[in-house]
């Protein structure tokens, strides 16, 4: 079965994109994307699945929709930092 099967025709070439975010992380280089959304988080969560890579999303806030992944070898220590997001206020 291919993994395709579980995902829109029109997100084959988004989940191409994960599946080489994964194997980079493999390699021990980790992955810090763009901002995705809710869809797109969803798709990177089931494609990383469990194993030797690991993922977390980050929006600078609680609530974002927006968040922006940090895929990378599990063995890895990441911290907020790295995911080069800051909240900005505007008077």
């Amino acid at each position: 079965m291919s993994i395709y099967e579980h995902f829109r025709p029109d997100e084959e070439v988004f989940v191409d994109k994960v599946l080489e975010w994964k194997r980079a992380a493999e390699y021990h280089q980790a992955k810090l994307t763009d901002f995705l959304d809710p869809r797109q988080q969803q798709i990177v969560t089931m494609v990383i699945g469990q194993g030797d890579v690991a993922v977390q999303f980050d929006g600078a806030t609680p609530h974002a929709e927006r968040k922006r992944a940090l895929i990378y070898p599990d063995y890895l220590v990441v911290n907020e930092e790295e995911f080069q997001v800051e909240v900005l206020e505007i008077d």
